[in-house]
Formats: structure tokens, sequence, C-alpha cells
């Protein structure tokens, strides 16, 4: 990620670079090239920033799902250790046991 950070200040730095070297070059003349020199450049800036807060997004929303995925696993884990070694009865399997459980929740959330 750094280095497409660093990618994207080196094309705002050109983009900047190269407006300037054409003004002083003598290359544009009058007001309207200028304006349209300068509005190019900006172009080119705005695209470039664009582009790297999307990338900065993706990789924000990436790591997050990846963080979430790796917490609902671990969760899910230590649920089912918990179950497996606690609550389940013999010859029953981690499965069996949750489908049991629930349908024991069911019924008494019926009684009330």
């Amino acid at each position: 990620m750094e280095q497409k950070a660093n990618e994207i200040g080196e094309n705002i730095a050109e983009g900047t670079k190269d407006v300037y070297q054409k003004i002083e070059n003598g290359a544009v003349s009058g007001y309207e090239t200028v304006e349209k020199a300068v509005t190019e450049g900006y172009k080119t800036v705005e695209e470039t920033v664009t582009d790297g807060y999307k990338t900065v997004e993706d990789k924000v929303v990436s790591t997050y799902k990846a963080v979430e995925n790796g917490v609902v696993d671990g969760f899910n884990k230590i649920a089912d250790g918990f179950v497996d070694t606690f609550l389940k009865k013999d010859g029953e399997t981690v499965e069996e046991a949750r489908a049991r459980l629930e349908a024991e929740q069911k019924a008494r959330e019926g009684k009330k």
C-alpha cells in the first residue's frame, strides 16, 4: 500500500510539473491555453487521487472482511468446543447437540 501511495504522489508531482514546464517553455500562450493546461493538470491530479482513495478503500474493506471472518470462525470453534465438552450427550455429534439445544430452547420459549 505504501508503494501505491508513493506512485500516487509521483503521478501528482509529474502532472503538476508538466503544467509548469509547458508554461515556462512558452508552449502555452494566451489565457485560454494556460487555463486548459491547468485544467488538464487538475484532472490528472483528481484522477490520481480518486484512484488512490479507491485503492485504500478496497484494502480497508478487504482487511475488515478478513478480520470479521477470522473472528466469526474463531467464535464458532470456541462455541463448538464448549458444546463438545460440556453440552453434548454420549454418542451425540456437536451438530446434533446444537440441534437438540435449539429445540429445547424453542420449547422453553413456547411455555412462556
